[in-house]
């Protein structure tokens, strides 16, 4: 056996010339020497399972057999529970060259035959797609899927695009293509590598109790694992790893992603149109989308109303319908085609929306009068500071911090909200905004709702500005440090953190110039009433992962501003909800020493505070005796409550039942799995926040629901609703119309309005909103103008060329487009996406650029003849021809 350090790792490989394989438990452990030795020099790759899917394990196969053919030493770091599974030693592959002939048909019968899944537009590795001359392909040892662009037999292109976009954004020469069945004989990593390969074990004594947890979740065949594992052990050198005392090994990890991220466009799935949806007509009111149809070479969308009514709407009409999106859980009625009940409505509700845009055009009046602080601009220390932010940002992350930098460094009095998932990156926009107002001599309160909260910031502002002359304080139950409000009044504290005690009369600060504001609806009423009194011209920052759609952007426009970051971190994996039952101890204990088996930690949410400590008795029964179980609750001194928390973080024990207090400021990276027990008497968002407790690495997450045997209406309905919360971008917005009855747009907007956003729906509510704010203020709405169009073909897009599902995405975000620049970029993307596009595409485009054009020009009615048109204004005639109309104009 032989002894180390962690720091000492190079030791081991220096001077061995061959391949080596160090197997540990430790994850933590294995990430640092990657980096480390990568550092060096050395060809290092550290394999570990993030998901454990079928697929993944087979992308891991082929790419240890690939790792190991090569001639070059490498260094294979992997995960012990990974290297004790049955790897095969071939696999079948192809491979394509751009410039080459090849018969798609044979590409495709190759692709079945490797057992790839075909989906229209692919989703997960193993699967692929064709459409036209494109052929989709997500293959193992990809990163991103790619994208082969023919022209007839010719490979013209192959292009990688990305999975949540479809858009392409790089081209390769030539592809090699994996089989999804992997063949030859099952074998061992030891008998899967040469003889020349040197194997190493870590810290056998954990490896041992990762062995045990593992043979007991298999105990059929633990005669098999045991030899399976003495193998191993007698092929591998034991290394004994130590620690250094008080070094911060995480510290020296310089963990930058690797790849840049590509813009996105988010198109959130609560807006998306489906067979059978409700949605509402601007005249006619609400009916059921029944689907697309063709008539007369043009394509409609059929809404069903009541007593067997259809409305035919043209494509080009689409922006007169939104999805119906009430705030109760009411199902609506249908109205009647060719009655005057909608009509009334639609009369009366106006008038009340003509009020409420005069009182918001009121209060964005004064806002803009009154002045308030005008931040210096960027210096060399704020660029300093930025560079150390170990990420990538993210484009949405970059637009929300050049909108509060914007907002300060102006005398407006910012009033800004940053609205984000949990994980997406607020903090560090609020970071930014607080190193700005310090360096421009004020200072910066932090308010959080909870102690665990405002501690966890204090600690994160601490780690963040080091090495930077800004002293931070916290005031809360946990603070220890006396003095703090002499120091805040005589100026010598730069940023206070704390809970609603930094609110409190004796809290005096003597130059405040920047509130931020965590989680503002976890707060009381008493609460925001002295946030409204500290509020006065100062700026305020709001930061708030309860998703708000984007389209409440339109309601706070005068009240307050908004910023939505909606592009999750590169390689953040959507977290797997499944609901047990709650009796079953089976499932219980498998799913916990699963977390375990792969170095993970697990929290237990349980809200019976008494019954607390029976039930880490009754989970030590269930569990073996090594793995470490604590529990915190409210009602524990904050002193205890950190000491535990900090510990968990360290790894000292593997299970934490909690009460609900964690569902705010609990970051723990290596927590992968959560258990909500009674979560039928939670709101879907505080579900919504617990399940956000764990997911904050790369790693796959797992979220267990335990439901009790008695289900109400209520209950069943929930569970419904939680299966749709799986999408890691779109699950928030279906959270904030499901369980908060669009909390937001009611407190902004008042409860008066409930009548109103009931009848019209929630969406076709905010547009007639913001239509209004902008008629009052005399600004001129293109897409608004009502342009009749006599042309001989408006052109549509085929079913053959882009299925329903898609085509109804596609329609709706053209009809939306204001620019004729942006008809040529979504020319572009559905080129890439779908192929060569169809002269009919072409023609639809074109009738979308003359609209544009007409609308722009306040021309009400455009005609076609002998190739020439015919734009009518209210007085005047213009003739022009086609091709003068589609090159000539130019946004402005």
């Amino acid at each position: 056996m032989k002894k180390i350090l962690k720091e000492e790792i190079e030791d081991i490989f220096k001077n061995i010339e061959n391949t080596c394989i160090y197997i540990s438990t430790s994850l933590k452990n294995m990430e640092y020497y990657e980096y480390i030795l990568g550092k060096k020099g050395y060809n290092v790759t550290f394999f570990k399972t993030n998901v454990g899917s079928k697929k993944e394990l087979i992308d891991i196969n082929v790419r240890l057999i690939n790792l190991l053919n090569k001639k070059k030493k490498n260094i294979i770091f992997i995960d012990f529970s990974l290297a004790m599974s049955i790897f095969f030693d071939k696999y079948d592959s192809f491979t394509l060259e751009v410039g080459k002939d090849y018969n798609l048909n044979k590409i495709e019968e190759k692709l079945q035959e490797y057992a790839y899944e075909k989906n229209y537009l692919i989703t997960e590795m193993g699967q692929y797609s064709r459409r036209g001359d494109l052929i989709d392909v997500y293959s193992a040892t990809m990163d991103n899927p790619i994208r082969l662009d023919f022209f007839d037999v010719e490979l013209e292109k192959i292009k990688i695009f990305d999975i949540d976009t479809q858009r392409s954004y790089e081209n390769l020469k030539e592809i090699q293509i994996y089989s999804n069945i992997l063949r030859g004989d099952k074998v061992l990593i030891t008998e899967l590598t040469g003889k020349t390969t040197s194997f190493f074990i870590e810290n056998l004594e954990l490896v041992e109790h990762s062995l045990e947890t593992m043979l007991l979740l298999d105990n059929n065949d633990k005669e098999k694992i045991l030899a399976r594992y003495e193998v191993l052990k007698e092929k591998s050198e034991i290394i004994e790893v130590a620690l250094s005392e008080n070094r911060n090994y995480q510290s020296e990890i310089e963990i930058k992603r690797k790849k840049e991220l590509k813009k996105k466009m988010k198109y959130s799935s609560i807006t998306e149109l489906n067979k059978g949806d409700y949605v509402i007509h601007v005249e006619y009111g609400i009916g059921k989308y029944m689907g697309l149809k063709m008539m007369y070479d043009k394509e409609y969308l059929l809404i069903q109303y009541a007593d067997d009514g259809e409305l035919y709407v043209p494509v080009e009409k689409l922006y007169r319908i939104e999805k119906y999106i009430n705030i109760s859980n009411k199902e609506p009625e249908l109205y009647k085609l060719g009655t005057k009940g909608f009509k009334k409505k639609h009369k009366k509700y106006k008038e009340e929306i003509e009020k409420v845009a005069k009182e918001l055009i009121r209060i964005q009046a004064k806002r803009k009068k009154d002045n308030g602080i005008c931040f210096m601009e960027d210096t060399v220390f704020q660029k300093q500071f930025e560079e150390k932010f170990e990420y990538l940002e993210t484009e949405d992350q970059k637009k929300a911090i050049e909108d509060v930098k914007k907002d300060m460094q102006s005398y407006k009095i910012m009033d800004r909200i940053i609205c984000g998932d949990v994980g997406y990156g607020k903090t560090e926009v609020a970071m930014r905004a607080a190193f700005k107002a310090i360096e421009s001599g004020y200072q910066v309160a932090l308010l959080a709702p909870t102690t665990i909260l405002a501690n966890q910031h204090y600690e994160r502002f601490k780690k963040r500005f080091e090495g930077f002359p800004i002293n931070i304080a916290s005031y809360s139950r946990l603070s220890t440090r006396k003095g703090v409000l002499d120091d805040l009044i005589s100026g010598k504290i730069d940023l206070l953190i704390g809970t609603h005690k930094i609110l409190g009369d004796n809290v005096i600060f003597n130059n405040l110039g920047l509130l931020i504001i965590d989680e503002e609806q976890k707060f009381g009423v008493k609460h925001k009433e002295k946030i409204k009194e500290k509020k006065t011209n100062i700026d305020v920052l709001t930061l708030t992962a309860t998703p708000i759609p984007r389209t409440l952007n339109l309601a706070l426009l005068g009240i307050r501003d908004i910023s939505v970051i909606s592009t999750p971190p590169l390689q953040k994996l959507p977290i797997k909800t499944e609901i047990l039952n709650f009796n079953d101890e089976e499932k219980l204990k498998k799913v916990i020493l699963e977390e375990i088996k792969r170095d993970g930690q697990v929290f237990y949410i349980s809200n019976d505070v008494k019954g607390m400590e029976d039930k880490v008795k009754y989970l030590k029964t269930l569990l073996p005796s090594f793995i470490g179980i604590e529990y915190i609750h409210g009602q524990l001194s904050a002193k205890e409550i950190k000491g535990k928390i900090d510990a968990f973080e360290k790894g000292e024990f593997q299970v934490l039942v909690a009460s609900t207090i964690i569902e705010n400021g609990i970051d723990i990276a290596n927590a992968n799995t959560i258990i909500i027990e009674g979560f039928n008497n939670l709101g879907l968002s505080q579900i919504y926040q617990l399940r956000g407790r764990v997911g904050r690495s790369k790693r796959q997450a797992y979220c267990y629901l335990l439901k009790s045997l008695k289900q109400t209406q209520k209950g069943l309905k929930k569970q419904e609703s939680i299966s749709e919360i799986e999408n890691i971008s779109s699950g928030g917005y279906v959270i904030a119309m499901e369980d908060m009855n669009i909390r937001g747009a009611g407190e902004i907007l008042g409860n008066k309005q409930h009548g109103a956003i009931e009848s019209f729906g929630y969406d076709l509510y905010i547009k007639l909103l913001n239509e209004e704010i902008k008629r009052q203020k005399g600004e001129i709405t293109f897409n608004n103008f009502e342009v009749k169009m006599d042309l001989k073909d408006k052109g549509y897009i085929p079913n053959d060329y882009i299925k329903e599902a898609e085509r109804i995405k596609i329609y709706k975000r053209i009809v939306e487009l204001t620019k004729i620049s942006e008809v040529d970029d979504i020319k572009d993307e559905i080129e890439d996406r779908f192929g060569k596009i169809p002269k009919v595409v072409n023609t639809f485009l074109d009738s979308v650029k003359i609209k544009i054009y007409c609308q722009k020009h306040k021309i009400s009615k455009v005609e076609e003849k002998d190739d020439f048109l015919y734009f009518y204004f209210t007085n005047n005639v213009l003739k022009l021809s086609k091709k003068e109309v589609l090159e000539g104009e130019k946004d402005e």
